[in-house]
């Protein structure tokens, strides 16, 4: 069994943040009406200083050169000479068509992609299935207003006339794939937070996101692409977007400044998160406890990262322990590293009420016998 100390050994001693200490850009800082503006040719000079752009461009110069003519053309097309090649598109995904039709604006209708039958109006859709079928819908039930029968409705579209079907199929895969970039948790964040502030929409998801990024704000962190170069390092940044949309305002709130306070000098770790929640959702936010929990987090393990990494090695030997060493061993629980660190706390001689994992980690083996050599020995230090 752990052994355990009669007093608590550690002294949190508070280091006020460095004014001068770098700090992230907060492109979320903007003020209505506010807007950022580039030309094409700006994009085209950025692209320029790339040596992978000089290598790209000498390898086309090599080819021939494209034709205006093979651009895709356009047309509004009526919704009987539109079908859906059920050989190249996905089936219909229900959920997702109701969806669109739950919260239908015409306004966000784009073009679909298609390929015509030469000297045929006929056009193979490749993109905008659910597009195109929730306008069907809409026409079907007579929703267009003056429209009288379903045959009036015409459906933009983008397409190339071609009778090779494998050119249909390619379409859809790039399309689909390698040809649109995936909208990132990042830029959903920045696109909602941007109509609240700089637009002044003041629905649901604008006003949530704005909430959000307030709260980090409040705690001198911000959140920033995992790709800034420039930012991505500082003091206070949040690279790990999906986490701060998963909480509400009222938590992230509080992990924010318990990292302003406790690691006010370093870039924010995925492991606060969970770490500074379990908290929260167990009501254990007294000062002096949390003054100790993190003297056993700065003593022992130094970062928020280290201890991730020391937490998961400790809780798979643990598990294996319990379980079986040939066992699959599932992720740990956010809430894992702050139980270890709790039991830590507690013998280390602390006696304020704990977090509930801690007798789950302690109800065969304790957990905390589980660390390397070298974390073992921090924590024999001060038993």
């Amino acid at each position: 069994m752990a052994s355990t100390k009669a007093s608590f050994p550690l002294t949190y001693k508070h280091v006020p943040a460095d004014p001068n200490v770098m700090r992230p850009v907060n492109e979320f800082d903007r003020k209505p009406g506010g807007f950022y503006e580039k030309s094409l040719l700006d994009r085209v000079n950025e692209l320029k200083k790339l040596p992978a752009y000089v290598t790209a461009i000498n390898k086309l110069r090599k080819q021939s050169k494209f034709l205006l003519s093979d651009r895709p053309k356009f047309a509004w097309v009526p919704i009987s000479q539109i079908v859906i090649d059920e050989d190249i598109q996905r089936e219909l995904d229900i959920e997702h068509a109701l969806t669109i039709l739950k919260n239908f604006d015409p306004r966000r209708i784009s073009p679909i992609y298609a390929v015509k039958d030469v000297g045929i109006d006929k056009f193979h859709s490749t993109d905008g299935q659910h597009n195109s079928v929730i306008q069907m819908v809409l026409a079907h039930e007579l929703l267009w207003d003056g429209m009288k029968s379903e045959d009036e409705l015409m459906i933009p579209v983008w397409y190339i006339e071609t009778n090779d079907r494998s050119f249909a199929r390619d379409l859809f895969t790039f399309v689909n794939g390698v040809g649109r970039k995936p909208v990132d948790d990042h830029v959903k964040l920045r696109t909602r937070v941007f109509k609240y502030r700089i637009d002044g929409k003041r629905d649901k998801d604008s006003k949530l996101a704005h909430d959000l990024v307030k709260a980090c704000e409040d705690g001198n962190c911000i959140p920033v692409r995992k790709k800034d170069k420039q930012n991505n390092g500082l003091a206070g940044a949040i690279t790990h977007t999906a986490g701060v949309v998963e909480r509400d305002p009222k938590t992230m709130r509080f992990i924010a400044k318990q990292h302003d306070y406790y690691f006010n000098d370093s870039k924010f770790d995925s492991c606060e998160f969970g770490f500074y929640e379990s908290f929260f959702k167990e009501n254990l936010t007294d000062k002096k406890f949390m003054d100790d929990i993190n003297a056993v987090v700065k003593t022992v393990f130094w970062t928020h990262n280290n201890l991730r990494n020391q937490a998961e090695e400790a809780w798979s030997n643990w598990y294996k322990k319990c379980h079986g060493k040939n066992v699959d061993v599932p992720s740990p629980a956010d809430n894992i590293a702050a139980g270890l660190v709790c039991r830590i706390y507690q013998r280390f001689g602390g006696t304020h009420d704990v977090l509930e994992v801690v007798d789950y980690l302690t109800h065969q083996y304790d957990a905390t016998d589980f660390f390397n050599d070298t974390i073992t020995a921090r924590i024999e230090k001060y038993l």
